[in-house]
């Protein structure tokens, strides 16, 4: 899969590797097994391709996986028990690490981004 946001992004969909979300049915199907793909590629490849990349903690080539249960960080819905085509991002709210400065912990809510809080831990 590539897509394009403020940076480029890419990855693989592997139904062997669920993602560790603590309510998966809430994710789009394939969204529940995305992958970063560097462990998909030959060594030499994924090296050189990470090596480009500026991200200051791990993983390396990212992560929008970062649900806890019983702690602040990951994703969070006003709707308790609603499937995503039901919600509008005015009832979503996530905290998680900045995708290059993962000290930094941002804050998204109403489809808008901020950049919350510096040298924080998002899991405790």
């Amino acid at each position: 899969m590539l897509g394009r946001g403020t940076t480029p992004d890419f990855g693989v969909f592997d139904r062997t590797k669920p993602n560790a979300f603590i309510r998966p049915s809430r994710y789009e199907p394939l969204m529940r097994y995305a992958q970063p793909p560097f462990g998909y590629l030959k060594e030499d490849i994924s090296s050189r391709m990470l090596s480009l990349i500026s991200r200051t903690g791990e993983p390396k080539g990212g992560s929008f996986v970062y649900d806890q249960e019983g702690r602040l960080i990951g994703n969070w819905f006003a709707v308790p028990d609603a499937k995503l085509h039901e919600m509008s991002w005015d009832d979503m709210l996530a905290f998680a690490p900045h995708y290059l400065d993962t000290r930094r912990i941002e804050m998204g809510f109403s489809g808008r981004l901020w950049s919350a809080f510096t040298s924080a831990s998002p899991s405790t």
